[in-house]
């Protein structure tokens, strides 16, 4: 995935490894864009990079 700046690309790779970290045991997935989904509970949450 390209990103427009290097701090976008940081930042992503840093939300990266605290998702593997922290929420290993829950179901959550890269998606197209820089973007995360995680489903917990009743909830389901987007990070967005941008």
């Amino acid at each position: 995935m390209e990103f427009p700046t290097l701090a976008q690309a940081e930042c992503y790779q840093k939300i990266d490894g605290w998702m593997e970290e922290l929420f290993s045991d829950y179901p959550w997935e890269k998606l197209d864009e820089p973007r995360f989904s995680i489903f917990l509970g009743s909830a389901w949450v987007e990070l967005i990079n941008g």
